[in-house]
């Protein structure tokens, strides 16, 4: 016996906002667990972090030499 079995429509979400970079399949497309369908921009992700990182940079340095606040930050 052979044949295609068709599953349910899923919808797909991100975990985090982005725009889509690329799409690695089309809507037919069988696609396996885990798959990577899609990439989102990093851009804006990587501005956040490189602003979260100097607010920590700025945070360390005004901590008076000698005073800690539960240790250093650090990322």
């Amino acid at each position: 016996m052979s044949g295609e079995i068709k599953g349910d429509e899923t919808n797909v979400v991100a975990l985090v906002p982005g725009q889509v970079e690329w799409v690695a399949v089309s809507e037919g497309d069988s696609i396996d667990q885990g798959e990577v369908l899609a990439q989102l921009s990093s851009d804006e992700l990587q501005t956040q972090l490189e602003a979260i990182q100097l607010s920590i940079e700025n945070l360390n340095r005004a901590i008076l030499p000698g005073q800690t606040v539960g240790g250093e930050i650090t990322f």
